[in-house]
């Protein structure tokens, strides 16, 4: 009977969270509510945007390379904000974030930075 009782609950727990590294620019949720909103975010996001009240207030996610935008928890927006305070860089916030996804909601562990290569001229 014990064997079943696990299975049980195992089967009700649902599947394991699989961890996932994501790429894409970072986002405020304020900016990026609706697709027309997305058309002008990626590298022209600025820093200014991102850390305005309203937009660090409605939190912060990643726009994939396939318009979709993944909001973070409120750890990944700590982290985000962090990040934005941290750096001088003013636009083309291309991350790098690890984390595993929960519902509509992207589990944040780490977020990094993408270095940003030199155009030749």
């Amino acid at each position: 009977m014990r064997p079943l009782c696990l299975a049980i609950l195992l089967i009700a727990a649902g599947p394991a969270l699989q961890a996932e590294t994501l790429k894409g620019f970072l986002v405020d949720m304020v900016c990026a509510r609706s697709p027309t909103d997305r058309l002008n975010l990626g590298p022209e996001h600025t820093r200014k945007c991102l850390l305005m009240p309203a937009c660090k207030a409605g939190g912060y996610g990643i726009l994939t390379a396939n318009d979709v935008v993944i909001p973070f928890d409120e750890k990944g927006n700590a982290q985000a904000e962090k990040l934005l305070s941290s750096t001088t860089q003013e636009a083309d916030f291309r991350i790098t974030a690890n984390g595993k996804r929960r519902g509509d909601h992207f589990e944040v562990s780490r977020i990094s930075l993408e270095k940003l290569t030199q155009q030749k001229k």
